[in-house]
């Protein structure tokens, strides 16, 4: 049965993206000193100031404000005609530590008896119809991202900045693609570029490189379809993070627990609960199990094992989804302590999946 699907990928230099990756590069800086730092941040931005906001317990020191600068510098924020200058930004910082409530209901001498950080649910997915195991028009959506961020800053597309967005509307028979039906890109860009021109640039440059046997010659190709987009970043939009959960998981195709994945040290189980989820997902996939299949782990605060872990294969299952369900609790933990040594999450990775998507990529330990 033919259907459309549409998925939306924000590039490095919108707002809401900037502080994510802002938030995890913090966190990599408390890991690279403390790997038991308690981290939970979260930041605002708007105009030229950044608001850092959260808990933290660390014997990590570092110049946060440093970072920050670095971290926007890298995005492309250097200068104020793009919306924001990384060498200009307030900072501001308003940190605690943990809840000492929560922290006697979670916290141990002995990590392997941690429990849940908080009350979540998280979720896993994975479909046989693409290589990677993942819907395939996310996976275009996050390429044509990097692939921008890519000719931005090597400077082959001239005059272009780092704020914009990429929809990629797809035509499937079930979850198979087919073709793309539609790309949709916002692009930051200098005054003196033309539309044409940049259009023509980002199909030689982007579209042609990344998408392959899915564009023909009825594919649309959109470029700033308002018109001219000129003045982008924080100067003209509020950055909040957590809020582009839908492009960090499945785009929409499964179900995401709502919890956000940035600034959250590896024993907090919203995100890395759904690491582990992913894994056992694409496991059952690879293992012929089923064609599709979604995994689910229910967490009450302070509890060592999930309340409920359940398996959804869509009735494209090969094996009885109870069967599956007995192998997975077989074979695989979902205790916080024992996803974190599995997945080997104490390392300072944080930023790399903001800026690069957490799934999908062979090289994450989760993925193999």
């Amino acid at each position: 049965m033919k259907s459309y699907s549409s998925v939306q990928v924000a590039f490095e230099g919108h707002p809401d993206r900037v502080c994510d990756i802002v938030c995890d590069a913090l966190l990599d800086e408390y890991l690279k000193e403390d790997p038991d730092s308690s981290v939970d941040i979260g930041a605002i931005l708007m105009k030229n100031k950044i608001v850092l906001a959260g808990e933290v317990s660390s014997s990590a020191r570092f110049d946060i404000d440093e970072t920050v600068r670095k971290t926007l510098k890298s995005i492309g924020y250097t200068d104020e005609k793009f919306g924001l200058d990384a060498y200009k930004v307030d900072v501001e910082k308003n940190f605690k530590k943990q809840s000492q409530d929560i922290a006697r209901g979670i916290n141990g001498d002995d990590k392997s008896e941690q429990g849940a950080s908080d009350i979540a649910t998280i979720y896993g997915f994975a479909t046989d119809y693409s290589n990677n195991y993942m819907p395939t028009s996310l996976e275009i959506a996050w390429n044509i991202a990097n692939r921008v961020r890519e000719v931005f800053l090597s400077g082959i597309i001239e005059g272009i900045g780092p704020d914009g967005k990429v929809q990629v509307i797809m035509e499937y028979d079930e979850l198979r693609a087919v073709k793309i039906e539609a790309i949709v890109l916002a692009i930051q860009h200098l005054p003196d570029v033309d539309s044409e021109w940049l259009r023509m640039e980002i199909m030689e440059n982007v579209i042609n490189v990344i998408c392959g046997g899915y564009t023909c010659e009825n594919t649309k190709i959109l470029v700033n379809t308002a018109g001219r987009f000129l003045l982008g970043g924080p100067m003209v939009e509020l950055g909040m993070s957590g809020t582009k959960m839908d492009m960090y998981t499945y785009g929409g195709f499964a179900n995401s627990g709502g919890n956000t994945f940035s600034g959250k040290d590896p024993y907090k189980i919203d995100r890395t609960g759904s690491l582990m989820a992913r894994k056992v997902a694409k496991y059952i996939v690879e293992q012929g199990m089923a064609e599709k299949c979604e995994v689910m782990a229910s967490y009450a605060i302070g509890l060592v094992e999930p309340v409920v872990v359940d398996i959804n294969t869509f009735n494209t299952g090969n094996d009885d989804q109870d069967d599956i369900k007995k192998i997975v609790q077989e074979e695989f933990s979902f205790s916080t302590a024992e996803i974190v040594e599995t997945l080997d999450l104490l390392n300072p990775i944080y930023e790399n999946l903001s800026r690069y998507g957490h799934f999908g990529r062979d090289e994450l330990e989760w993925e193999k």
